[in-house]
């Protein structure tokens, strides 16, 4: 988003306000209004080649003083033809009458004659450049403004040479600002944004796209009649985005609502409420939950732990739903705005039921991401690897800029890394959302082409802006006999390390679940409810390549004589019957329903392709399947209750000849017998 502030001629204003305004470019000379109408000829100079005297305003001849002080006083009263007239008037009785080139100069940037602002600036300053330190600082601004960067810099340079320490070091400040973005605009990133269209934007403004992780529903702040905020949803349709619809009730109400996150299911929109009767400070967050039969809930606040007595605001939520980072002002930070980040302890899982683990104390990201500015905006990209944020430090060649950071292989964030040039400009960036397969972002901007003040545009990122692709696992869990859909309990692991990324719940309704996989990981994923069989999937995913989503149906066996299952993670060399270490997620998850259910006997099955000699298949599974049992009476199951047989090659899944069935048919399973 590109926001224009004023300042260009107050008085007494500190370092930081007057550069702060220039970063943000100039618009109004101490806001008077923009006159159409005002043509006004340069004002008449001596014959070329005579010096004028030069004069001030203090030793002026009587009718030129005059003459300044009502072109002054018709300045600060908005009347900028009157006083053009008068001034010039001045000048042609005094040519070298310094404070009339200045003010000369500050009528013609009140209404973008920049050109003729910097001829007057440039005049009294070669008459004195010493007199007003100040107007180095005006005509560095107009050169900004015309985006004449280079020229802006030595203007600069006088202005510090001529100023105390403090502003000294802001002017410098701002010259190694204009530098960073001369040198970003000569080596430009790609970048081609598309307007969303008319079924996400209007003639109001539309910002803050957030978007489901498998990229088929977006919810946007759209702000109403210049006051109301609310939340807007689109569902991506094979004709593109549909017509966007307001949430409503109770989730959107009479006050103000913004700065969401859309969880990567789609069914938990994170996000800011302000001065709420429940509020813990001026801005806290809030959750809401949708479920099929009830649609969104009313605003939750997520308590004292994660909500301070200060602005706490701009959720994002990780994909595996365990890790939340937002931006606040509370104390311990080292800017105005920092980001803080929150984990959730391990949810407790228990058959098909899952109490959500509870938040822990904020920590502050530190001083590799965090900066004495401000700080905003975090967006975790679901590879878990790659945060964008926006930021008034790390170097910007803007007010506000887009960065991101990627955890180093030592598990810490990187120093933010600037998007670039045009995706950053000298104006101020907002917020950015990133597709799960790292391609597509999405920001709000007021580009000329657009509906209305704000609107919602997607672009590609260039290749080394990108995030890891990920794909994703949408399932259905059903029961295997009468087909209804079922809650059951979720979890994936990373085989390398037996580390559970991910445990939920399929929704009560539907069955539906949603779990995000990142590149360059085994995994294993186990759905399991009390009185059924677990069901388990195996998932390879090589580093650095996006893979279509996994689209699954799930039908969970009840527990009974006969009901048989695959265990898809358990592993062994080729040719042997050694289990392989990454074994050891599912041979735990099947010693826990064994523990669960102490009447339970089940029979391991060993099963291989058709490769090699039909005895020595036989005699390979056999093997293989003992391993298991041993493995199983090793943990602490009694023998009596585990039986094992090797099928060999007699049982295929599949006959054709591939390397796809042959994979299927090598397999373990156990079935249960009482």
């Amino acid at each position: 988003m590109k926001t224009i502030s004023a300042g260009f001629c107050q008085r007494g204003n500190s370092p930081v306000d007057e550069f702060r305004g220039m970063r943000n470019w100039l618009t109004h000379v101490c806001a008077l209004l923009l006159l159409i109408g005002l043509t006004g000829a340069a004002p008449l100079f001596a014959q070329p080649g005579v010096s004028p005297s030069v004069v001030y305003r203090s030793s002026a001849p009587k009718k030129a003083g005059q003459l300044w002080e009502e072109a002054l006083e018709n300045f600060q009263a908005k009347d900028l033809e009157k006083s053009l007239k008068l001034v010039s008037e001045a000048l042609r009785l005094e040519p070298g009458f310094v404070d009339a080139h200045f003010l000369t100069g500050d009528i013609y940037a009140a209404v973008y004659r920049d050109s003729l602002a910097v001829d007057a600036f440039q005049r009294g300053l070669a008459l004195d450049p010493d007199y007003q330190p100040a107007a180095w600082l005006r005509l560095a601004n107009l050169f900004s403004r015309m985006q004449r960067f280079s020229d802006a810099i030595p203007a600069l340079e006088a202005y510090a040479e001529r100023s105390n320490e403090e502003r000294k070091l802001a002017a410098l400040a701002e010259r190694d600002r204009l530098r960073r973005l001369i040198n970003a605009m000569s080596k430009p990133v790609h970048f081609n944004p598309k307007n969303l269209g008319d079924s996400v934007n209007s003639t109001h403004a539309e910002y803050l796209p957030c978007l489901s992780l498998d990229d088929s529903t977006m919810v946007f702040t759209r702000r109403l009649d210049g006051l109301n905020e609310d939340f807007f949803l689109s569902r991506r349709t094979a004709a593109g985005w549909s017509s966007a619809r307001n949430l409503g009730p109770p989730i959107n109400t009479s006050l103000n609502e913004g700065a969401q996150h859309l969880s990567a299911d789609g069914h938990t929109l994170l996000f800011t409420m302000c001065n709420q009767p429940d509020g813990l400070g001026s801005c806290d967050l809030y959750e809401s939950v949708f479920t099929e039969s009830r649609g969104w809930s009313a605003a939750r606040n997520l308590g004292p732990v994660i909500n301070s007595p200060n602005w706490d605001s701009q959720p994002c939520l990780s994909a595996n739903g365990r890790t939340l980072y937002f931006s606040s002002n509370r104390p311990g930070g080292l800017g105005e705005r920092d980001l803080w980040v929150s984990r959730r302890s391990e949810p407790a899982m228990n058959g098909n039921t899952l109490k959500p683990g509870e938040w822990t104390s904020p920590v502050n990201l530190g001083p590799v991401i965090n900066t004495p500015d401000v700080d905003q905006a975090p967006f975790l990209h679901p590879d878990g690897a790659t945060l964008y944020l926006t930021s008034e430090g790390h170097g910007t060649l803007g007010g506000t800029d887009l960065f991101l950071s990627r955890i180093g292989i030592d598990g810490t964030w990187q120093a933010p890394e600037n998007l670039g040039y045009p995706i950053n400009t000298p104006d101020n960036e907002g917020s950015l959302t990133v597709s799960a397969d790292g391609l597509t972002a999405y920001y709000a901007s007021d580009r000329q082409e657009g509906r209305g003040l704000l609107d919602i545009y997607s672009f590609t990122l260039p290749e080394h802006l990108r995030a890891r692709p990920v794909s994703y696992i949408k399932a259905i869990v059903e029961d295997a006999v009468s087909g209804k859909p079922l809650t059951a309990a979720i979890e994936l692991t990373r085989l390398d390390n037996g580390e559970i990324l991910t445990r939920s719940v399929s929704d009560p309704g539907t069955g539906e679940f949603l779990v995000v996989l990142p590149a360059g990981f085994e995994y294993s994923l186990n759905v399991m409810r009390k009185n059924y069989l677990f069901h388990s999937e195996h998932f390879n995913l090589p580093e650095g390549k996006a893979t279509e989503p996994y689209l699954l149906h799930i039908k969970l066996q009840p527990i009974a004589p006969g009901g048989e299952a695959v265990l898809r993670n358990v592993f062994f060399a080729t040719g042997s019957a050694a289990l392989d270490d990454r074994s050891r997620v599912e041979l735990q998850l099947l010693f826990r329903l064994l523990q669960e259910r102490p009447a339970l006997r089940i029979r391991i099955g060993g099963h291989t392709d058709d490769v090699g000699s039909e005895q020595d298949n036989s005699n390979l599974s056999e093997k293989r399947a003992k391993s298991v049992m041993d493995f199983l009476i090793g943990a602490g199951i009694p023998a009596d209750r585990l039986e094992f047989r090797g099928y060999g090659e007699s049982k295929p899944l599949r006959s054709e000849d591939t390397e796809v069935a042959r994979a299927l048919n090598r397999r373990t399973t156990f079935e249960v017998l009482e």
